[in-house]
């Protein structure tokens, strides 16, 4: 096990790509200091071209603050660039000043994650990207044979893009899941922009939710912008709460969906949409007005379990479902 206690020592971990090794973090860090003589802020730990984080990185609690990227012409850009058969978990990161800026794969925690886990994180700040920009993670995956799953994680990011942004992951393409996590920053891109996820393709996306307004010229959900672009993708018991806005494929709650949706909702007095997807199959996904939103027996109606994963309070969430923490 080796203990990370400094911006220093966390750098070096670029100094063991492609090793599997155990970290752990045994207090905060905050990276103002460490950055403040250099132009493009943090080097994220990993990169295409030079290596991936390989092994368990243990955030114990603590978080990581401080953290900005400036490197527009940079892949697989955030606290972590690229990262395969990685578990990243237990960690805090807040982003300061622009936040973290990359051009393709970027991501608050982790620009490009092939395969592993990210479990109980929580990221907030800003993130920007050409394409693929996520709050957590701008790209996971490659397609149905690697495993990425995301789980029990949050998002407070504001994310940009030209293409494929996600308050949560700009495009998600692996044969994992993403289980018990949310978003709640503003999502804008040119095309294909939704509150958890930009873009979903395989695997299945579980008892999550986003609160966050989403924009985009073309394909704009209020939970994602295109589900299900390379098929085999389901979506369960998920629900979004933000305004939506499109010139065309534009949803309250998906813009276009190839996926199975199940018992899942978006409000239609918030997003602003009475149609749940603006193309594609549209079973699944049912529109209700705030205040059913924020009833109980709207989901409980529908088998979602408000004794193990949901609770409701109107002192909580805006009166909106939240996930019970474990």
């Amino acid at each position: 096990m080796v203990l990370i206690r400094t911006a220093e020592e966390l750098a070096a971990l670029n100094n063991h790509l492609n090793e599997y090794r155990n970290y752990r973090l045994v207090n905060d860090i905050d990276l103002t200091e460490f950055l403040s003589h250099t132009d493009e802020g943090w080097l994220p730990i990993g990169g295409w071209g030079v290596g991936a984080f390989v092994g368990r990185f243990d955030g114990n609690g603590h978080k990581i603050t401080g953290l900005w990227v400036n490197r527009p012409r940079k892949d697989a850009v955030g606290l972590f660039g690229y990262a395969d058969d990685a578990v990243i978990e237990n960690l805090r990161v807040e982003t300061s000043g622009e936040g973290v800026r990359g051009e393709v794969s970027t991501g608050g925690i982790v620009g490009n994650i092939r395969s592993g886990t990210i479990k109980n994180c929580n990221v907030s700040g800003r993130v920007f990207a050409e394409s693929f920009a996520g709050g957590l993670i701008g790209y996971s995956g490659g397609d149905e044979r690697f495993v990425a799953n995301v789980v029990d994680c949050q998002s407070s990011v504001d994310v940009r893009a030209d293409y494929y942004a996600g308050g949560l992951i700009g495009f998600s393409a692996s044969g994992g899941i993403v289980e018990k996590c949310h978003a709640n920053g503003s999502v804008i891109a040119e095309y294909s922009a939704g509150g958890l996820l930009g873009s979903v393709s395989f695997g299945k996306v579980i008892n999550c939710y986003t609160r966050g307004d989403v924009s985009a010229f073309g394909s704009a959900g209020g939970f994602v912008g295109f589900a299900g672009h390379y098929g085999n993708t389901v979506i369960e018991n998920c629900y979004s709460t933000g305004s939506v806005s499109g010139r065309f494929d534009t949803g309250g709650f998906v813009g276009i969906n190839h996926a199975v949706i199940i018992n899942s909702f978006f409000d239609i007095d918030t997003s602003g949409r009475f149609e749940g997807i603006g193309n594609g199959f549209s079973s699944g996904a049912y529109g209700r007005t705030t205040q059913q939103m924020q009833s109980e027996y709207t989901f409980v109606e529908h088998g979602w379990d408000f004794i193990h994963i949901w609770g409701i309070s109107s002192n909580r969430n805006d009166g909106y479902p939240y996930l019970r923490e474990l």
